[in-house]
Order: C-alpha cells, then structure tokens, then sequence
C-alpha cells in the first residue's frame, strides 16, 4: 500500500509494455549487439557502424528500449575506456543522435555520462528541436548538465524566443 511500490510498479509496468509486442520480444530474446566488441574490433578489422533508426508511430511505445539501449551503450563505452590504456577507447566513436530527447526520453545520470564520454574519446553529436526540450526530459538542473557537455551549439532558423535569449547569451561569453 505503499506509494513509493504503486510507483516503482507503474513504472516498471510502463517499461516492460514494450515486450508484448511480439516483433519487439523476438528481437530482444537473443543477444545480437555486444557493446564491447563493437568498442574494441580486432587491429586488422575496420571499426563498426550501428544504425539505429525508430518508426516515429511506435516511438511512444518503443522509448524506454530505446532509452535502454543508449543507457548501455554509455556504460560500455565507459566500461571499455576505463580497461584501456589512458582511460580512453582503443579507437574513437562517433554517436550522432537525432532527435534525442523526444526520441530517447530520459537517459539518468545523462549529464554526467555526456561530459564523461567526451574524455573517453566518444564524440557527441546531439540534435534537439529546442533546448527547452531538453529541460522538459531532464529537469532545469539535468539540463543545463546536458547542455555542459557540448563544446559547440549550432541554433538553426526559426528559433523560438527562450533559444534565440540563450544565444544571445552564449555569443557575449
């Protein structure tokens, strides 16, 4: 009776809804993607690539899979640079991520695996419609933590009133 139980199952219920959907249960039965072997290919191979890409109609439903697999991508990709020599990942990675906040929802701990990442050698390209959006996965506080993380901030046209202030204020720095 306890609110803190009705809450850890409401979520764990909204996590496991993903896994009725037979094509999703098929495909995560079997384990096909080692993060680690993907972080370390053998001298003589060329590096990988992996393409993920989400049907936009399914994205509700398939979000805290997605969310998921980042989450551990983030940890293997820290896991993998911390055995290595320097701390950092026998070849650097690129990870682009479009759409990240409505795409991947909220990834705990984010910040700090963002601004973790950059000294392991794991190149960030994150796209968002707005940096409000971020705040409204992340909270105010997990945000600006996002935000930390990114040397570089590209704002395209239109931008809205809060992103156009933002600017302003970073271009005075």
């Amino acid at each position: 009776g306890s609110h803190n139980a009705e809450t850890i199952l409401a979520t764990l219920q909204g996590y496991l809804r993903a896994l009725r959907d037979q094509r999703v249960a098929a495909t995560t039965s079997v384990r096909e993607l080692d993060w680690e072997r993907v972080f370390t290919p053998p001298a003589d191979q060329p590096g990988a690539v992996v393409v993920i890409e989400l049907d936009v109609a399914s994205l509700e439903k398939q979000r805290p899979l997605v969310n998921l697999l980042f989450l551990q991508l983030f940890r293997a990709a820290c896991k993998v640079a911390a055995d290595s020599p320097g701390c950092r990942l026998p070849r650097p990675a690129c990870v682009y991520l479009d759409d990240f906040p409505a795409a991947v929802g909220r990834i705990p701990a984010c910040g700090q695996y963002f601004n973790t990442l950059r000294s392991r050698d794991v190149r960030l390209t994150v796209a968002a419609q707005s940096t409000k959006q971020l705040e409204q996965f992340f909270g105010a506080g997990e945000a600006e933590a996002v935000a930390a993380a990114f040397s570089t901030t590209v704002f395209l046209p239109s931008v809205d009133d809060y992103d156009a202030e933002r600017a302003s204020r970073m271009s005075s720095r």
